[in-house]
């Protein structure tokens, strides 16, 4: 996906990888994200992206505030899980300065990493909303886990 603004990275830290040994299948990304909707106390909305071949899903938090401390010592190891079938990008919102918010997964020399990014390079300490962008295999994976996520009630 292109980036209209270059953005810096303003925070680094190590995740804990999990000691996980299930098949990586949708019904481990549908526990995560019911597990997500718990802990934001919130129903998201969900969209496939715009393309008519759009192979990409949009789950969207609104109206709620977190620390991306607490969000990756409780998600960190589903994303880490889920990273080798679904591609997981975090969006949100700095609380004051209304600054665009990126919370990225990296990996290196088998180690991952927690990647905070904003345009200005200042750490945001608390995010409002939380945007995640799942890329799918295909359009009909794309489909079948938006249907999941509309019936997660």
């Amino acid at each position: 996906m292109e980036e209209m603004h270059y953005s810096q990275e303003s925070q680094r830290e190590e995740v804990p990888v999990p000691d996980f040994k299930d098949n990586i299948t949708r019904k481990l990304l549908l526990q995560f994200l019911c597990d997500l909707c718990t802990w934001a106390q919130a129903t998201p909305v969900t969209s496939v992206g715009i393309k008519k071949d759009a192979h990409s899903l949009y789950i969207l938090f609104r109206n709620f505030a977190f620390s991306e401390q607490d969000f990756w010592q409780t998600f960190g190891g589903y994303l880490i899980a889920l990273r080798p079938k679904w591609k997981i990008g975090i969006f949100g919102t700095e609380l004051s300065s209304q600054e665009t918010v990126a919370l990225l997964l990296n990996q290196q020399n088998g180690k991952f990493y927690a990647v905070q990014k904003t345009i200005s390079g200042c750490y945001a300490d608390s995010i409002r909303s939380l945007c995640l962008r799942i890329e799918c295999a295909n359009t009909e994976d794309a489909a079948m886990v938006n249907l999941l996520c509309q019936h997660m009630d």
